[in-house]
């Protein structure tokens, strides 16, 4: 596999419904409205204009394409289960994620499934991944926010997040804080990416 250093990147376009961008490998990033996936990928890319950072969760709607060292896509998907977003609105968002997946499943290499290391395995997060492994697409999950954390309760609440993951589950913990954990993720893609490329 080519190295990957996520040194250059580029912000492509964003749509509503899944467009064929490019004939190169997917990252697709998801997780709830305010996991912070836009800080993640500011602070993996080093560029803190890469994407957007809201301060009302859930407002992001579209599907955001980036280019990552000129051989993959990172993929940043519509954020689920924010509470103030109509059944109508949560549905669509259903589809379009199943759409998503059918189109784009032979060019997805990894699924980065972020959930806020404050909280545990929701049963959406679960469908999510559930998804995933129906169409064969590896999942890294993402324990975000442990910097929110002081030293006497990290371990606690860690521990809570990890065991409500399913079994088996690859993770990796992660803070906008410090590089360590930019390294640690790059290392964990790399190790856990589909296909050669």
């Amino acid at each position: 596999m080519s190295i990957l250093s996520f040194k250059k990147s580029k912000f492509l376009s964003s749509f509503v419904q899944p467009k064929k961008v490019l004939k190169l490998p997917r990252i697709v990033i998801v997780g709830t409205s305010n996991v912070g996936k836009s800080s993640l990928i500011n602070h993996l890319c080093q560029n803190k204009k890469l994407a957007r950072i809201s301060s009302f969760p859930g407002k992001t709607q579209t599907i955001n394409y980036f280019e990552i060292d000129e051989k993959f896509l990172l993929i940043d998907l519509p954020g689920y289960g924010f509470s103030k977003t109509s059944k109508q609105k949560k549905q669509d968002w259903k589809n379009e994620i199943e759409t998503f997946f059918e189109k784009e499943k032979d060019q997805i290499s990894l699924l980065l499934l972020l959930i806020d290391s404050r909280r545990t395995f929701s049963q959406k997060d679960r469908l999510m991944y559930s998804w995933a492994k129906y169409y064969k697409v590896p999942v890294l999950c993402v324990l975000t926010k442990i910097d929110k954390f002081n030293k006497t309760t990290l371990n606690k609440n860690m521990h809570k997040v990890i065991d409500s993951l399913p079994e088996e589950t690859v993770y990796v913990a992660y803070s906008t804080k410090n590089l360590k954990f930019r390294r640690n993720l790059i290392e964990a893609i790399k190790k856990n990416m589909k296909g050669k490329f």
